[in-house]
């Protein structure tokens, strides 16, 4: 991983002063829990809506 973020940050080194710009990748991993979307009175995780308190971990 911190191989390909040097290349990146090499390849985009020409920017100005100050700017950095970084190209993000996301990755999917079914066994975990992610925040697909959220708005006022809900959340998404892993594309569930839920319209109430929740609490949940990383897996399950």
């Amino acid at each position: 991983m911190f191989h390909e973020v040097s290349q990146c940050c090499a390849l985009l080194s020409n920017q100005p002063a100050g700017v950095l710009l970084l190209k993000l990748h996301s990755e999917t991993n079914s066994a975990m829990n992610t925040v697909t979307a959220y708005g006022p009175g809900y959340v998404d995780i892993n594309e569930q809506r839920y319209e109430h308190a929740i609490a949940f971990g990383p897996t399950g």
